[in-house]
């Protein structure tokens, strides 16, 4: 195929895309289909440079692999990928290597990480090829701003609700997955469906709804430009509270929802517990004590999501009857007897 035709498609292709995971997908395709290139990776800086994690193809190029910086290749340096402040490409033949060049492509102004691209290839990218990656990256950034945008509250920068469905449909089709890290797991055994069970009955992902005490009370009293800053303010607390992986939402008002990555069900509770503790000892500036009622409860692959969203919301009611500012686990509920199970039917199946 001409290779104009081959770019254009392409790039119609990363223009139709509207998920940040999919961009990047893309990207590393396109350029590691376009050009004379051996390896393709990502790597994601935080703002200080520090390296966050490195994002590469897989061996078949149909998915991503997340690696953690001590699982970097041989072949790259971190050094040489961190630190980066200019926008200007360099390539450079590797040390006690067979005509093997490096070529590395920051880019450092994204809203929230900054990343460099590194490839590898037996000889250096020419002028033209060069201009070839900081276009697709230009269009890679203008994109991610679009996505972003779409994506995020405007009051609270966390993301909006259109956005969930989507992101804890793909977490629940992988939340059997054993907790090994992707890279890794691909090179071990083949795990057997019991052995999945077993490890996700101790490490599993979690769902919680949290809403602000009284925040009714607050909007009258103090007004709404206060109660806006009690949410602005709540929201950094919660990015401050979770890590990068867990996904932040605001729903609407004062409720929010919080999607985990897969922790053990004590380290859940108690970043929940620490959360609520933060937001009730922090002074809002005029309104002075704020506190959150939160509903915890497991993600499991074989609830739809409207009754995983209900099993949280019943836990935060009963927090919010049984005197506020309480982090509620349904299925501790459920055990002690202080709330009935709902029978949920799918399909021939009755769950319970």
């Amino acid at each position: 195929m001409n290779l104009s035709i081959q770019l254009f498609e392409q790039l119609a292709h990363i223009t139709s895309l509207r998920d940040i995971q999919r961009l990047e997908l893309s990207l590393l395709k396109t350029l590691h289909e376009t050009l004379p290139i051996d390896n393709a990776l990502m790597i994601k800086l935080e703002q200080d440079s520090t390296i966050r994690c490195l994002v590469r193809l897989s061996d078949n190029t149909q998915e991503l692999l997340t690696l953690a910086p001590e699982d970097a290749p041989d072949w790259l340096d971190l050094s040489w990928a961190s630190g980066k402040s200019d926008s200007a490409p360099q390539s450079f033949e590797l040390p006690d290597s067979k005509k093997t060049y490096l070529s590395l492509f920051p880019l450092v102004d994204l809203k929230t990480h900054n990343l460099c691209l590194a490839f590898t290839s037996a000889r250096q990218l020419t002028p033209p090829e060069q201009l070839l990656v900081k276009g697709f990256l230009q269009i890679y950034r203008n994109f991610c701003a679009l996505v972003t945008d779409a994506q995020q509250d405007q009051l609270t920068g966390l993301l909006n609700r259109k956005t969930f469905d989507e992101a804890i449909l793909h977490l629940i089709q992988n939340s059997d997955q054993p907790p090994v890290h992707q890279e890794r797991r691909s090179k071990k055994r083949l795990i057997s469906t019991q052995d999945r069970r077993q490890v996700a009955n101790k490490v599993n992902s979690w769902i919680a709804v949290l809403d602000i005490d009284n925040f009714k009370r607050i909007n009258d009293r103090f007004g709404h430009l206060y109660g806006d800053e009690v949410l602005i303010l709540l929201a950094r607390i919660m990015r401050e509270a979770f890590r990068q992986e867990d996904l932040l939402y605001r729903f609407g008002g004062e409720e929010f929802v919080v999607v985990t990555q897969p922790a053990q069900k004590e380290g859940a509770i108690q970043a929940f517990e620490r959360l609520r503790e933060k937001i009730a000892t922090y002074p809002f500036p005029q309104v002075g004590e704020v506190t959150i009622s939160i509903g915890l409860t497991r993600i499991r692959p074989d609830y739809p999501v409207p009754t995983l969203l209900d099993r949280a919301d019943q836990a935060l009611y009963f927090a919010k009857r049984n005197g506020k500012n309480k982090v509620c686990v349904y299925e501790q509920l459920i055990e002690q007897g202080a709330l009935n199970p709902v029978t949920i039917e799918t399909g021939e199946v009755e769950l319970f």
